[in-house]
């Protein structure tokens, strides 16, 4: 049995890319969460790194664009939200996320972000809620079903096919949750 011995580490490997979204306004500019907990700003069209913005404390798990107030909002792993300008990319405001009233302390955990068609409202997604916040990250309600892992939002509906939950909540004006149906089963079939 042959052993072998480590001589020299000459580089690290690169961080992994953790989340995508494309710019609204030129879709050659895509912002790229980082597992090094920082965002790049690449222009596929120069192959060029145009910024790197720095405010997390875990990898990034979320970002959204809105294109009427001009900004990129990204989550982390570090239940911290933050929103930059895109005309500079400069960090306008952070904050982390509340936690709901049955739990205490800070948060941890996956983050995800996505703004409501009025391009206002973010849905904000961790898996002790979802809740509502302005585009000025000011807290504006929430709601706290168990098991959320992945979001797919559209208009009052939620869908969590990691945990197979469907959780209905009615967004638009007062976030009242409808109801959770638990433990889906989807069977698939297939045909040769």
């Amino acid at each position: 049995m042959m052993t072998f011995k480590v001589m020299t580490t000459f580089m690290a490997p690169p961080p992994a890319a953790t989340f995508l979204a494309f710019h609204p306004q030129d879709n050659n500019i895509i912002a790229i969460g980082m597992e090094d907990c920082t965002i790049q700003i690449y222009n596929v069209r120069i192959d060029d790194v145009r910024s790197k913005l720095k405010g997390h404390l875990k990898k990034i798990t979320g970002l959204a664009f809105s294109q009427s107030m001009n900004v990129l909002v990204s989550s982390g792993a570090d239940a911290q939200l933050c929103v930059w300008s895109i005309d500079g990319w400069e960090k306008k405001k952070s904050r982390y996320i509340q936690p709901p009233p049955n739990r205490s302390g800070t948060l941890v955990g996956d983050t995800r972000v996505q703004f409501h068609n009025d391009q206002t409202h973010l849905l904000v997604v961790h898996e002790s809620q979802l809740a509502i916040y302005d585009g000025n990250l000011e807290y504006l309600r929430s709601v706290s079903p168990v098991n959320i892992s992945v979001l797919q939002y559209c208009s009052g509906y939620a869908d969590f096919p990691t945990t197979n939950n469907i959780c209905v909540v009615d967004f638009s004006s007062s976030c009242f949750l409808f109801c959770i149906i638990v433990n889906i089963h989807i069977f698939y079939e297939f045909v040769n």
